[in-house]
């Protein structure tokens, strides 16, 4: 009995040692894959790189442009929406496989440093160029927290929704912006990219009821905050509108995703919020699409 249970404990021992080898060989095969994926990608979408970066410019890398909106992702679109209204000198340069020392993107390089991440970014700028918004304590409190709920809790559920839902609708988009080859290659890094992520934290296991759930229940709680002004604290925009302008019109002319387009319609104010911003600040966009 003895000997069989040893027989069994180290053929158990052989079989889990087998599995975790073959994980370990998928896992650095997807990983060097990746590598590859990523090294081809910059050959194939030969970026123009400025040879020198004057001061006094803020040089913005991001990803390009989508047909109806200036910029397929919603964190460049958020930190380039606050350089034109704010009318600082900036020049965008478009590429995907350029990335800050972070390995992000957006970054920006002004003046010799180098700030990556959009928070951080508008962050540096509001102290560079003296523009903290005019809240008391509690009005910026509330609007830090919005911010970030904007660029956690509904990015995740738009990540979800755009990119892991239906992935033919994220490649079809992609096909609007560059080659066949780019578009496969570019889908696979950011698709497996999102897809790790999502699942990292326990995001993308949820049931499917409950992300869209909570998605409306964000929306409809900055809707409630939106009420009838220009922008969610008055007047004048807050690193939060320039946050939620870049999630929603993503959303809303980036993507022909059906099952976003069913919840934000239920927020017009929110569509008029976003309509607006794009109008003022993107006109040539605007009347490409119109």
């Amino acid at each position: 009995m003895i000997t069989a249970l040893l027989d069994f404990l180290n053929t158990r021992l052989l079989i889990e040692i087998l599995i975790g080898f073959v994980l370990y060989v998928a896992w650095s095969l997807r990983t060097n894959l990746t590598k590859i994926a990523d090294v081809l990608f910059e050959k194939l979408e030969n970026p123009t790189i400025p040879e020198k970066h004057e001061n006094g410019i803020v040089y913005l890398y991001q990803y390009r442009s989508c047909a109806k909106s200036p910029n397929s992702s919603p964190y460049c679109l958020k930190v380039e929406t606050f350089l034109k209204y704010h009318k600082i000198p900036y020049l965008p340069v478009y590429s995907a496989s350029v990335k800050s020392r972070d390995g992000l993107l957006p970054f920006i390089i002004y003046n010799g440093k180098e700030i990556s991440d959009s928070q951080p970014i508008i962050s540096f700028l509001e102290k560079e160029f003296n523009l903290t918004p005019k809240l008391d304590e509690k009005e910026m409190a509330i609007a830090r927290a919005v911010e970030r709920t904007i660029d956690n809790s509904i990015a995740n559920a738009m990540s979800y929704i755009l990119i892991l839902k239906d992935p033919n609708v994220f490649f079809d988009t992609l096909l609007k912006l560059m080659p066949l080859v780019i578009a496969q290659l570019m889908f696979g890094r950011v698709y497996y990219r999102v897809k790790d992520r999502l699942e990292g934290i326990y995001f993308a296991q949820l049931p499917e009821e409950d992300i869209f759930k909570g998605l409306d229940l964000d929306l409809k709680a900055v809707n409630e905050i939106l009420g009838d002004k220009k922008y969610l604290f008055g007047d004048e925009p807050t690193p939060a509108d320039f946050a939620l302008f870049g999630q929603l019109s993503i959303g809303i002319y980036c993507y022909t995703s059906v099952p976003f387009k069913t919840v934000i319609n239920k927020y017009p104010k929110l569509e008029k919020f976003t309509e607006n911003i794009f109008k003022d600040l993107f006109p040539h966009y605007w009347r490409n699409m119109n």
